[in-house]
């Protein structure tokens, strides 16, 4: 999980590496496949919706026709997890 402030870094060259390669993206379907997407932070685009079903938006976990919230619960909660532990090792 990446986090960008709104105007941090402006002017500045901003790195990203996957497995300790650099990385360039050329547009968002790139970074898409090596799994960083964007996740959008207007809190009136989808208000009703929970936390997990908010980081899964645009990519959904589904079980057949059905939304998994379970699942996306679980994931979403262990996606927390691990950018807490990184911001705590940092």
């Amino acid at each position: 999980m990446l986090s960008r402030s709104v105007g941090e870094g402006v002017g500045q060259r901003v790195g990203v590496e996957v497995d300790g390669q650099p990385q360039r993206f050329t547009g968002s379907r790139a970074a898409e496949a090596l799994g960083i997407v964007l996740i959008h932070q207007e809190f009136n685009l989808a208000d009703d919706l929970t936390v997990a079903q908010n980081i899964f938006l645009g990519h959904e976990k589904k079980c057949g026709p059905f939304l998994d919230d379970q699942r996306m619960r679980r994931e979403g909660f262990d996606l927390v997890l691990a950018q807490a532990a990184l911001r705590a090792g940092a």
